[in-house]
């Protein structure tokens, strides 16, 4: 049986970055879903934190970040 892959270690961090970076993903990504379905347009769902994971925890006096508007926005 095959290991499993993992995003942070040898091929599945390859596979991640290589997505990451063709997608255009923003910054400090938690996950990503991407769907490839035959006749469909490819679609990406994300999350990701707006700033450094310090500055999202009990900053709530930090300014507005302006959301990310995907890749056509």
């Amino acid at each position: 049986m095959a290991s499993a892959m993992l995003p942070n270690a040898g091929k599945g961090a390859e596979i991640r970055e290589y997505l990451e970076r063709a997608l255009g993903l923003p910054p400090n990504l938690v996950w990503f879903d991407v769907r490839f379905a035959l006749g469909e347009v490819i679609t990406v769902r994300c999350e990701f934190h707006p700033g450094p994971p310090e500055d999202v925890e009990g900053d709530d006096d930090a300014p507005a970040t302006p959301t990310y508007g995907g890749l056509n926005g």
